[in-house]
């Protein structure tokens, strides 16, 4: 890691609250573009979906569109299970276009929250997720967002983000400048920019109060999985290497 070394603070256009209704979503889109060809999926939802059952609930962090909140929801009606789907997000033009796009999935419901403050009594759900949303917060922020997280999950929190590197970096310019809209062009490499390494993300942890979780790293990205107890989550395996942390 050459030109990355440190964590970027650059902003990114999708964060800003001067950003069009249309940028907006076509941002939305190239990130469910991301999660489908480039490995957000596949490093998430084997730590979720394996053993859905009935009456589950589940808190979708930093939700974005719902699209991992739609495929769960299509997973459970495959199994023949009933469960509970909430997408929480600070942006309330990005609810409303995740209520646009779930409309159709009666199971699911968002609710505009802070993942610092979350309107939610402690241990409301079984999982509770975040998917590419912690590189956005800085560090003491992203530890009060896992202690949020933790405190309003009775079972397994799975965090899912980039990993800092330059061929990350490279990769999402690249990608960009092929598939992505205005904004995504910009801020796909600025995330890799922002993003935290495996290391990083587990002292994170370590401060927020999490302990006995594993770490998962692959080529781009890491998924942080934490769990209270079974929640019948089969674990999954990593796509490249693993790295355990314990407390």
């Amino acid at each position: 890691m050459l030109i990355l070394r440190r964590r970027a603070q650059a902003e990114e256009l999708l964060d800003r609250p001067d950003v069009t209704a249309e940028d907006l979503d076509r941002s939305l889109r190239d990130l469910e573009t991301a999660n489908r060809l480039l490995g957000g999926r596949r490093a998430l939802l084997p730590h979720i979906v394996p053993k859905l059952r009935d009456g589950l609930a589940v808190l979708d962090i930093g939700c974005g569109s719902g699209d991992i909140l739609r495929l769960i929801s299509g997973v459970a009606r495959e199994k023949g299970a009933t469960i509970r789907l909430v997408g929480a997000d600070i942006n309330a033009a990005v609810i409303s276009i995740a209520r646009r796009r779930c409309l159709k999935y009666a199971d699911i419901e968002f609710v505009q929250a802070s993942a610092e403050s979350l309107p939610f009594a402690d241990s409301s759900f079984d999982v509770v997720f975040a998917s590419t949303f912690i590189h956005h917060l800085g560090p003491a922020n992203a530890a009060r967002a896992l202690r949020e997280a933790a405190r309003v999950c009775r079972g397994r929190v799975v965090i899912s983000d980039l990993v800092r590197s330059d061929t990350g970096w490279f990769a999402a310019w690249f990608i960009g400048k092929l598939m992505f809209g205005r904004l995504s062009r910009r801020d796909a490499p600025t995330s890799f920019r922002r993003a935290y390494t495996p290391g990083e993300l587990s002292k994170i942890a370590a401060s927020a109060g999490l302990s006995g979780f594993n770490m998962y790293a692959g080529w781009f990205r890491m998924t942080l999985v934490f769990d209270r107890r079974d929640v019948g989550c089969a674990s999954a395996s990593p796509p490249i290497s693993t790295t355990s942390c314990r407390g």
